[in-house]
């Protein structure tokens, strides 16, 4: 039934609504109008038994006295005036039984006097002393039917659904009809919102329908329908000029593209070229260092030779002697020392070069002890770092073994070890950078630090940026710090980290795995 209702048209409801209003307004104002007429005529009806009552008692005051019960009957029978009375009874003062009665037909007889008598839904009654001379002589108990009563709230009853009826009967057509003076709008108002949700034509208007609600919510309608075509419109435009951003767009991220990969291209030969320096300038750093022992051993291996020449020459024509011969002994054994030293410093020149060159070159993977490496690789930046006054500290434990890409790490620590000697001591100042390392789970921790000059907070923050340097004009390319952060990230699968504060050093922190991933895997 809610369903129903809920699903009904609004005119449908308004009736309905309206008929339900009518109806329980009448039916609460018959209802009100009966009980209350039902309550006067009850009130009445008890008033009238009284004042009977009280005038056959006054009747019967001659008769109670003489004892004359013939009188007494003769003057309860006048009651059969009043038809509403269907009992009466007469009691004197000291008898229980009654004096003289008073019924009609199929009533029940007077019950002993002093019984209680309630009122019910069917019948009153009424209890009057009998007095003379203010003292009391007997009673008289009167009993009346409301049937005449029931009948007349029937027929109101009955009067009050008749004009229920008839006012529906009247008020339904005519709710119909005024119904319409609302419906009619809203449903114009709703008809119209169809076709615009139809054919999204917001050019479409309702017609006013007045000063009222109704007409209040056309008004809006019919406003919220031009902002929407305003809207609308702007919307077009804007789509235009967005399809028009979005080609402009499109051939800018096509020669964006284009641009990123020469960049990608150059940058990529850029960082070839920072690393074959690197390398380069080791080769002629180390050819420079190997130059010293080899000259040396020839020079010494040259006065061994005009020696042993003199010797020989002495020995040819007989003039040795043995002094001559102990001094050749002497300078023999100096001579050998000098160039064996001098070789064997050579040898390890070339040795520790071949291995960071082969390193840095084919960037293979290989089990080594960092410690060792570490000192390979500085003992080949030796003559760069015999041009300063800077002194370079290792404490890294022996026998940490690294299985990772020697090459990259070899790279890492050139690069860092000149950026150091580029921008730490730029103030002419002599100082001291510190390389320190450590296992830590399975990573290893490995610190290069300094003591010089520390960098600015905006610096740090853009020191692995490409192409950033302060010594753009001094040899800086911008490139080596960016290639310390992709071999850490990339080859080493590690991470690196800056701190700098100004006028206390800067101190970079390594942080990668004892052994790397291999390909495909990744770090736990």
């Amino acid at each position: 039934m809610t369903g129903t209702f809920r699903n009904a048209p609004i005119g449908r409801k308004m009736t309905l609504i309206a008929i339900a209003a009518a109806a329980a307004g009448l039916l609460m104002a018959a209802a009100a109008l009966i009980f209350m007429a039902y309550r006067t005529q009850l009130d009445s009806s008890r008033h009238d038994l009284l004042t009977i009552g009280e005038l056959i008692a006054g009747n019967t005051t001659a008769a109670l006295t003489f004892n004359d019960a013939q009188t007494a009957t003769e003057v309860l029978a006048t009651l059969r005036a009043t038809p509403s009375i269907v009992r009466a009874c007469l009691y004197l003062t000291d008898d229980e039984t009654p004096f003289a009665t008073y019924g009609v037909a199929e009533q029940p007889p007077c019950p002993p006097r002093g019984v209680e008598l309630v009122d019910g839904n069917s019948r009153l009654h009424q209890r009057v002393p009998v007095r003379l001379l203010d003292e009391a002589v007997g009673e008289l108990t009167l009993s009346a039917t409301l049937a005449p009563l029931r009948e007349q709230l029937l027929r109101q009853v009955g009067i009050t659904l008749a004009i229920l009826v008839g006012s529906l009967l009247i008020t339904v057509p005519l709710m119909s009809r005024l119904q319409r003076v609302i419906t009619d709008p809203v449903l114009r108002l709703g008809a119209l919102a169809r076709r615009v949700s139809e054919t999204s034509d917001y050019s479409m208007r309702v017609p006013d329908a007045g000063r009222d609600e109704i007409g209040q919510l056309t008004r809006d309608f019919n406003a919220m329908l031009e902002q929407i075509e305003r809207s609308n419109a702007e919307l077009l435009d804007a789509q235009q000029d967005l399809a028009s951003q979005v080609e402009e767009t499109q051939a800018a991220n096509h020669d964006l593209e284009r641009t990123m990969e020469q960049l990608r291209e150059t940058q990529a030969q850029l960082v070839q070229t920072e690393k074959l320096a690197s390398l380069g300038g080791l080769v002629a750093g180390v050819a420079h260092e190997i130059n010293t022992p080899v000259g040396v051993g020839v020079t010494a291996a040259s006065t061994l030779r005009s020696s042993a020449e003199t010797l020989r020459s002495s020995y040819e024509t007989n003039n040795l002697k043995r002094s001559d011969l102990s001094s050749f002994i002497d300078l023999t054994e100096e001579s050998t020392r000098i160039i064996l030293s001098n070789l064997q410093r050579a040898s390890d020149l070339v040795q520790s070069f071949k291995q960071v060159a082969v390193d840095q070159s084919s960037s293979e993977r290989r089990l080594f002890d960092l410690r060792d490496y570490v000192d390979e690789v500085l003992l080949s930046l030796t003559p760069r770092l015999k041009k300063t006054p800077h002194q370079m500290v290792v404490d890294i434990p022996p026998g940490l073994m690294v299985d990772s890409y020697p090459g990259a790490l070899a790279q890492i620590l050139t690069n860092l070890v000149g950026n150091a000697l580029l921008h730490a001591f730029d103030d002419g100042r002599q100082g001291t950078c510190t390389i320190t390392g450590k296992a830590v789970g399975g990573d290893v921790e490995l610190v290069f630090s300094d003591d010089g000059v520390g960098m600015p907070p905006d610096h740090a923050r853009r020191i692995f940026d490409p192409f950033f340097t302060t010594k753009r004009g001094s040899g800086g390319s911008g490139l080596g710090m960016h290639i310390v952060y992709n071999l850490m990230s990339q080859m080493l699968h590690g991470r690196i980290r800056v701190d700098s504060t100004v006028g206390q050093g800067t101190r970079f922190t390594l942080t990668f795995p004892t052994q790397v991933p291999a390909a495909g895997e990744s770090i736990q």
